[in-house]
């Protein structure tokens, strides 16, 4: 729980925090149109009090970024931690 107060506290101060599935494409690297794709994850504030967004990605170039999508605190600590638990970091 150390790494999501962490992450919570970054969001808080920074704006933002971005998290990212390890690359492990190897020698032979083939991102984007190759078909190796990673996922990342960015949690941000709003300008409002108690405003989050989380937007989903991936390292995809053909696909525009998805839409954020507005979230609790909560709900945010709460995809921190099971983002953490799938290997991003």
């Amino acid at each position: 729980m150390l790494k999501v107060e962490q992450i919570l506290k970054q969001v808080e101060n920074k704006g933002f925090a971005v998290l990212e599935e390890d690359c492990n494409c190897g020698l032979q690297i083939r991102h984007n149109n190759g078909g190796n794709y990673h996922q990342n994850v960015e949690y941000s504030k709003g300008t409002e009090p108690n405003e989050y967004y989380e937007q989903w990605d991936d390292s995809c170039e053909l696909d525009g970024p998805n839409e954020p999508r507005q979230i609790s605190y909560q709900e945010m600590r709460e995809s921190i931690a099971r983002s953490l638990e799938q290997g991003l970091h």
